[in-house]
């Protein structure tokens, strides 16, 4: 109980006051794992994103803007191919947690683009609209450089069903 307390009373809002602002750019590298239903399709995948965050704008709003492309490792023998594109708009409240350290909890929706190729159509393509929830963990390893880790948990829609992913990445960005 103690050490939560701490936790709390130490987790004050992020380095950048509520008036400055702040861009960043990132590159990451996700490893997609999936869950539920959509494990039946696809196993792990991995990928890589573009990440532009904007601080300031509204405050203590911290939006992300998030670009990914996955490979899926089809499971079964229907599926031959499977790609995806994503899309997302995040935001969350950075705190924190030490000089060099700095957690955002985020939630966010978007677009998922899959490109399916299977045995019974060549190729296909359809979109999935999906909420997210996760956090940025940033480690600054220099005061414009930091590397990134950040977990998720997503939901997607389709006509007759949900799928979920867990999203774990690593990455870098560069803070202007």
């Amino acid at each position: 109980m103690f050490v939560m307390s701490v936790v709390f009373i130490t987790a004050l809002p992020a380095q950048q006051g509520t008036d400055s602002k702040e861009f960043t750019l990132g590159i990451g590298f996700p490893v997609m794992i999936p869950v539920g239903d959509f494990r039946d399709m696809a196993s792990l995948s991995v990928g890589s994103s573009l990440e532009a965050r904007f601080s300031g704008l509204i405050a203590p709003v911290e939006l992300r803007l998030r670009a990914a492309y996955y490979y899926f490792c089809s499971t079964c023998n229907i599926t031959t191919s499977y790609q995806a594109l994503s899309a997302a708009l995040y935001g969350g409240y950075p705190l924190s947690l030490h000089r060099r350290i700095r957690l955002t909890p985020l939630v966010g929706i978007g677009v998922l683009y899959n490109f399916v190729e299977d045995i019974f159509y060549e190729n296909r393509g359809y979109a999935d609209m999906y909420i997210t929830t996760g956090a940025g963990l940033d480690f600054y390893l220099l005061e414009r450089l930091s590397l990134n880790v950040f977990p998720e948990y997503t939901v997607f829609f389709e006509q007759d069903c949900c799928g979920m992913f867990l999203n774990i990445g690593l990455g870098a960005s560069y803070h202007f």
